[in-house]
C-alpha cells in the first residue's frame, strides 16, 4: 500500500496506525501533494500500479483551481493499473447549491419590507451551518468557496464546491471514466445490508431499530456524496466509456450539476496490485 500526505505529521499518524495493525503486506509512506506534485516524476524508479486509489476527504479543496484538480486526476491515472478504480467521498455540491438557491428564492419571494439588506448566503440546520464567502447567482466551475461548521465544531472549515460535470470532464481527459456519483444517503439505502451493522456500532441515535437513517443522520450524510471512476482496460470488451455530455452540460449553472444523477487529513491512498 502506498500512502501520501501533504504534511509529515499526517504521514506519521497514518504510519503509526497502520503499523499497529501488523498487516502482512508491505506499505510505503511519503510526503507529497497529489494536487501540485508530479507523482510520475517522484516515483519514476518505483514500479507501482494500483488496483484502487482512495481519497476520502478534501477533493473539494482541489477545486480551488482547475490546475490543482487536473494534476490530482493525472496522478490518480498514473497510479492506477488498467481496470483499477478511483473512489472516495466529497461534499455533495448539488445538494449544497440547491439549498443555497432555495434560500435565494425564499428571499425574493418575501415582501420588500421583510427583506434584509443582502441576499442570504447562509444555510442553517440543527446540525450545521454553511456560509458562502461571495454572493453569486451562477455556479463557478472552480473556486466557489464556502465555510462549513457542524454544531459540534469549534471552528468552520473552508471548502470549494466541486462542479461535477467539470470533474467528469477532467477525469476523462486524464484517462478515467465516470462510473457513479451518488449521494451518501442513497448509497447507504442501496447498501444497507452491508453498513447497517457498522452504523449501529458507531454510536446511538444514528439509525432506527430497522436500520433506517434517523433525521439527524440523514441531514448530515445528505451533505456528502460518493464518487467512483475507473481507468479503462483495453483488453475488456466492451471497454467502459463515459457518456458524452453535450457542451451545455459544462455551463456553470446549478441546473448543469443537478441534471446529472448521477484525505480527515488530505491523505491519498493507493493500493498496489498483488504479485
Amino acid at each position: 500500500m502506498l500512502i501520501a500526505d501533504v504534511v509529515s505529521s499526517g504521514i506519521n499518524e497514518v504510519r503509526e496506525a497502520w503499523e499497529s495493525q501488523r498487516k502482512s503486506f508491505t506499505s510505503e509512506f511519503f510526503e507529497a501533494d497529489p494536487c501540485t506534485d508530479n507523482l510520475e516524476t517522484l516515483l519514476q524508479e518505483k514500479d507501482i500500479q494500483a488496483d484502487l486509489v482512495c481519497c476520502l476527504q478534501h477533493l473539494q479543496l482541489r477545486f480551488e483551481t482547475e490546475d490543482k484538480a487536473r494534476r490530482l486526476l493525472s496522478n490518480v491515472s498514473f497510479l492506477l493499473k488498467p481496470g483499477g478504480y478511483f473512489f472516495g467521498i466529497t461534499p455533495d455540491s448539488s445538494t449544497i447549491w440547491a439549498k443555497y438557491q432555495k434560500n435565494v428564492e425564499a428571499y425574493h419571494n418575501r415582501s420588500s419590507s421583510m427583506k434584509p439588506n443582502i441576499v442570504p448566503n447562509c444555510i442553517r440546520s440543527e446540525n450545521y451551518m454553511i456560509t458562502f464567502e461571495i454572493e453569486e447567482e451562477k455556479f463557478p466551475l472552480f473556486g466557489k468557496k464556502y465555510q462549513l461548521k457542524f454544531s459540534s465544531d469549534v471552528a468552520a472549515e473552508t471548502h470549494c464546491l466541486v462542479h461535477f460535470p467539470s470533474l467528469i470532464r477532467l477525469a476523462r481527459e486524464a484517462g478515467l471514466e465516470y462510473v457513479e456519483i451518488q449521494n451518501l444517503t442513497e448509497f447507504y439505502d442501496d447498501n444497507k445490508s452491508l453498513f447497517a451493522g457498522m452504523m449501529m456500532n458507531a454510536g446511538p441515535n444514528l439509525l432506527d431499530p430497522r436500520g433506517r437513517l434517523l433525521p439527524r443522520s440523514y441531514d448530515v450524510l445528505g451533505l456528502y456524496t460518493t464518487f467512483i471512476f475507473q481507468k479503462p482496460d483495453p483488453d475488456v470488451v466492451p471497454p467502459l466509456a463515459t457518456p458524452l455530455l453535450p457542451d451545455s452540460s459544462y455551463d456553470n449553472d446549478e441546473a448543469s450539476i443537478s441534471d446529472i444523477n448521477l484525505l480527515d487529513q488530505d491523505t491519498f491512498f493507493s493500493f498496489p496490485k498483488g504479485p
